[in-house]
């Protein structure tokens, strides 16, 4: 039977408009759920890892790997885990939103760390720069004894690089190599050296060369970098809305700020136990993060340092000897090593990448302690 013209052609309308609606439809993420029998909004799961190429199983399924985005996920909460060989297992639970991209990056920890000397010659006190990026060192078992800078580039964390610069050396007035402290100042413009018995030196980094200016006492020093920090952090405060509490927490001495300048790390104390607290202050908030993060309770005489991660989204924690690392939402605790009685100082830091953590250890009986590299990926 031949369909008359006009209702051929009002059948292809029709059947134009539903699959452009469809296509429509389906480009803005809705689908039919087969359990409610109804179409809805759907939401997307970005996940990246470090290192990448990681398989991604969602509720105990592989459904591809890292960095991909994965689509058209009902909405609701689903337990992701990275897996990588050789690596620790990250997993965590995850909501995902209708219309809304939930993006996550799991950073995997080496199951087998390796640790790579930085240094050959000893080393007595040593001091991150406020840019993260350099250490200052006191060495007395050199050629030329002294204090010593080592920039944290790639090439500079393989063993015993060359490039490590000679900041103050040795005469027969002063040993520097004998210095008790080291501070950087807010711009790494300059460091302060505390000494034995000697007082106080003031090293101009931008004029190689200089002698070290000698200072009666660090106070006047010391606030004059602390306005600069306070000067700078106030303008960032003055962007955020926040309450006055936190303003005054954010500007407090104790308070770590994070590498990106938009998270604040502070502790409260309940007896014996510390709890640490972060408060996010990206705007807006990335899907899935909330703003104050209760991240890890650890008992006071345990906890020896926390350091940031360079994403701004972990931490590095020292406790005893055992150094962890773990994400601002308390979520993926991993132990990265466990040095037992070979950790010198509690100073422990990340390398700018994230990709070694920097340790003053010993591990010869009777022999100087030295910088190492713990690699945990």
């Amino acid at each position: 039977m031949k369909l008359h013209p006009v209702i051929t052609l009002a059948l292809t309308g029709i059947t134009l408009i539903g699959l452009t609606l469809f296509t429509v439809l389906y480009a803005e993420g809705w689908r039919f759920n087969t359990q409610t029998k109804a179409i809805q909004k759907t939401g997307i799961l970005a996940i990246r890892s470090i290192p990448e190429g990681a398989k991604v199983y969602l509720n105990k399924k592989v459904v591809t790997a890292t960095n991909d985005t994965i689509q058209s996920l009902t909405p609701g909460k689903y337990t992701v885990e990275v897996q990588k060989d050789g690596f620790e297992v990250w997993t965590k639970e995850l909501e995902i939103y209708p219309e809304l991209v939930t993006d996550i990056t799991a950073v995997l920890v080496s199951q087998s760390p390796r640790i790579e000397p930085l240094t050959n010659t000893g080393v007595l006190t040593f001091t991150l720069s406020s840019s993260l990026d350099k250490i200052a060192y006191t060495t007395k078992n050199s050629e030329r004894p002294g204090i010593w800078m080592l920039p944290l580039s790639s090439n500079a964390l393989n063993m015993f690089k060359t490039n490590q610069n000679l900041i103050a050396e040795d005469t027969i007035e002063r040993s520097y190599s004998n210095a008790e402290n080291i501070w950087w100042a807010p711009d790494d413009s300059e460091i302060l050296v505390q000494m034995n018995e000697e007082g106080y030196y003031l090293i101009d980094l931008q004029r190689q060369g200089s002698n070290p200016l000698e200072v009666t006492s660090q106070k006047p020093i010391f606030e004059k970098w602390q306005n600069e920090r306070l000067k700078k952090r106030r303008a960032l405060l003055e962007k955020q809305k926040i309450s006055e509490d936190l303003k005054e927490i954010a500007l407090n001495d104790n308070t770590i700020w994070s590498p990106d300048d938009k998270k604040i790390l502070y502790l409260k104390n309940f007896g014996d136990v510390a709890e640490l607290n972060i408060y996010n202050m990206e705007d807006p908030l990335p899907i899935g993060e909330t703003r104050h993060y209760i991240t890890y309770r650890a008992k006071k005489d345990a906890l020896k340092n926390i350091a940031w991660y360079p994403d701004s989204y972990h931490l590095i924690l020292l406790e005893d000897k055992t150094i962890s690392i773990i994400r601002i939402d308390g979520t993926n605790k991993t132990e990265v090593f466990s040095a037992n009685g070979n950790l010198i100082s509690d100073n422990v830091f990340p390398s700018p990448w994230g990709d070694k953590i920097i340790i003053l250890a010993s591990f010869k009986q009777n022999a100087l302690p030295d910088l190492y590299a713990v690699g945990i990926r």
